[in-house]
């Protein structure tokens, strides 16, 4: 029996016609409420033409299998006259008809949706749109809808979408470089055209491998006016790419033509913080009910930051910015992020930051300020480094020739005691953008406790020739490394010449040292015996210096009760049995209260208080002891754990932060331990590394590659 007959015999041929007839209806019923219906994933149209072309082969071996009568289902007769290598050539047949009808049906799905290339669609470049009104003093309507565009698609969708650093310099022309260096499937370019007197948005979505025109559309704000056309930007690019758009703000499409146009001019400025704000200030006036622009000035507060405003005056003006955004517009998603960043960058507040951040992914995951935010608050919180590279990456993913994004990998690393590579992410950083000065400032923090104190201060002067004149910055972390190595009295000229130099006072979360001006009046106390000097200048600076100096003092003098009275004054006797979060921000602070309360003869709620802190101060040291090797010892002996204590002394003196040399000398770090062989080890490493690195420092003062204020 020839095989066309078998298969008419085993009425295969009408199964598989009827099974196509019957898919394709109910593909096309479903397509219709899919369209309709905004609740199915972007997804479920390609699962269902997968489940139908899957499910072809499974009938046609059924019918063949099968066959149905008057007496139901029954298996169907053997084949007669066919060798079983002919019914091995049907099914590889019928396998390679399924596959040439994927092959030719996926496409076709994807041009029911609007798209008719193949590629990877999943993130998108949207580059500034170009000017061709002629007018040159509307440049700024491009570039700031082109953003507003950004932050919509990524706030309002699944879409990844490349953020604006990386755009920089990117012309559509360049499809290729965007392809390779930004990974982006999809390309949106645009152009602003002055027709009769009204202003049109003529846009184009590009596949960035072929160049092949996807999509185009225009837009004219005379129409609707400039708020309705954004969202109609969205909505269409959304239905295009079959996307859901989860939330529409409430407000901000009846915002004065006048008064998005200071905010567009306000976003094309971003890159100068000072004049930006104004346009948003601008905007504001124009528009009160403009939700947007608040919250995008609150999040400037942000970037104002490593500007030089002081955290706390940050949060004082962003607040009610946020505020009032949410009050407009509870669903304002750059209300959230700005929120966040000021959460942890003002408050210090990591736990708040990053649920608030967490809040945000679950709306948008695919936002760069949220990954950014969110990566940054976890790497502060103990056990949560690996998650917060993870979140990292992502941003990285998103923003790739942003220098900010390796900094941000580079510090996670660095605290997931992973050096090289955070050293590797920070020489990309200043790859990309050699004038990135933080890149060089965490380059120098690195080596400073690494005990690297001359690299430390050659980096920084790299730095102040970048700048032309050292900074205020480079400045206080120049002072704050270098006595880690000078001698107490080189130490105490230098942190005074750098404070005449210093023009005005910077914010400790922005720079990450300490201010000379906190440094002098603790060095006084704690490595000479110039203690009413010390107090003098704390006096000056604060209840926080007083408390800090008037303990060094005490420790010095060995009054413990005083120190213990002083610590109560400052906690209350609440504080010191019902203990706050512990986080990376704060975990120093409990060895050292221990050691208080041990020495004072409290020694139950010492050791209580050591044993909730020890497994913090364990993920903080990590396995190679990059941080807070100091403060896991003074745990482990106030808990009587004298062996472990000192087998981490012999195994990582080379760990121990230069600074601490006084401590050890004075027998005020680890009293118990003084007299072991590997304390005495111990403070001979640090002399021996302390003067090693003071002979470099002044070998390279001499050559020119130090340049000490």
């Amino acid at each position: 029996m020839s095989i066309i007959r078998e298969l008419k015999q085993r009425k295969v041929l009408q199964t598989a016609a009827l099974y196509f007839a019957v898919a394709w209806g109910i593909t096309e019923v479903l397509s219709f409420l899919i369209e309709r219906i905004p609740v199915f994933p972007v997804w479920t149209d390609t699962a269902i033409a997968i489940l139908f072309v899957l499910g072809f082969p499974v009938a046609v071996f059924l019918s063949w299998v099968f066959d149905i009568d008057a007496d139901g289902v029954r298996r169907s007769d053997p084949a007669s006259g066919m060798g079983k290598g002919v019914i091995v050539i049907s099914l590889a047949g019928l396998l390679v008809l399924t596959g040439a009808l994927s092959y030719l049906l996926f496409p076709q799905i994807q041009k029911e949706r609007g798209i008719v290339a193949v590629g990877d669609f999943s993130t998108v470049a949207v580059l500034p749109f170009e000017n061709l009104t002629g007018d040159p003093s509307v440049g700024y309507l491009g570039v700031g809808l082109a953003e507003d565009i950004r932050q919509r698609l990524a706030s309002q969708t699944d879409l990844k979408v490349i953020g604006r650093v990386s755009l920089a310099g990117f012309a559509s022309a360049d499809l290729a470089s965007v392809r390779g260096l930004l990974n982006a499937g999809l390309v949106l370019e645009g152009n602003l055209q002055s027709m009769a007197g009204q202003m049109q948005v003529s846009l184009a979505l590009l596949d960035s491998a072929t160049g092949q025109q996807v999509w185009n559309n225009t837009f004219s704000a005379g129409e609707t006016g400039w708020g309705p056309m954004r969202q109609h930007i969205i909505d269409a690019i959304a239905e295009l790419l079959s996307l859901t758009v989860k939330v529409r703000s409430k407000s901000n499409a009846l915002i004065p033509d006048k008064a998005l146009q200071a905010y567009f001019r306000a976003l094309s400025q971003l890159h100068q913080p000072e004049v930006a704000d104004g346009f948003f200030d601008e905007a504001i006036r124009l528009a009160p009910e403009f939700a947007d622009a608040y919250a995008r000035k609150a999040l400037l507060r942000f970037d104002m930051i490593w500007l030089g405003l002081q955290g706390h005056v940050a949060w004082e003006q962003g607040e009610p910015l946020i505020a009032r955004a949410k009050e407009i517009d509870p669903d304002n998603l750059m209300a959230d992020i700005a929120l966040g960043h000021l959460q942890w960058w003002a408050q210090g507040d990591s736990s708040a930051a990053a649920e608030t951040f967490r809040r945000a992914e679950q709306r948008t995951p695919n936002n760069p300020y949220v990954l950014a935010g969110l990566g940054t608050a976890l790497r502060y919180i103990p056990f949560k480094e690996e998650e917060a590279l993870a979140y990292h990456r992502r941003y990285l993913a998103l923003d790739p020739l942003n220098p900010d994004a390796h900094l941000r990998i580079a510090k996670t690393l660095a605290f997931a005691h992973r050096m090289d590579e955070a050293m590797m992410h920070l020489d990309r950083a200043l790859e990309i953008d050699p004038g990135f000065t933080r890149s060089l400032d965490y380059i120098a923090n690195v080596e400073a406790y690494e005990g690297q104190i001359a690299n430390a201060l050659t980096t920084l002067t790299r730095k102040g020739e970048i700048e032309g004149r050292a900074s205020d910055e480079t400045l206080t972390c120049m002072a704050d490394y270098a006595i880690m190595a000078l001698p107490p009295e080189r130490s105490i000229e230098f942190l005074k010449r750098v404070i005449a130099r210093k023009t005005g006072p910077k914010d400790d979360i922005l720079s990450w040292c300490w201010e000379p001006n906190y440094i002098l009046p603790v060095l006084l106390a704690e490595a000479t015996s110039r203690f009413e000097e010390a107090m003098a200048m704390a006096g000056q600076e604060g209840e926080f210096l007083i408390s800090e100096v008037q303990d060094t003092i005490n420790w010095r003098r060995g009054d413990h009760q005083a120190r213990y009275q002083q610590l109560l004054q400052d906690l209350g006797p609440e504080g010191l049995s019902n203990y706050e979060t512990v986080t990376l921000e704060n975990a120093g602070f409990f060895p050292w209260a221990a050691r208080v309360l041990h020495n004072a003869g409290y020694i139950e709620q010492a050791q209580a208080m050591a044993r909730y802190a020890l497994p913090y101060q364990r993920q903080i040291v990590g396995p190679n002891a990059h941080f807070g090797i100091e403060q896991l010892v003074e745990l482990l002996v106030i808990l009587g754990e004298r062996d472990e204590a000192l087998a981490l002394i012999e195994r990582f003196s080379n760990r121990f932060v230069l600074r601490n040399l006084y401590a050890v000398r004075q027998g005020r770090f680890a009293p118990e331990l003084q007299n072991e062989p590997q304390f005495i080890a111990l403070l001979e490493s640090l002399e021996k590394r302390v003067a090693e690195e003071t002979a470099e420092i002044d070998r390279r003062i001499a050559s020119g590659k130090i340049v000490m204020p």
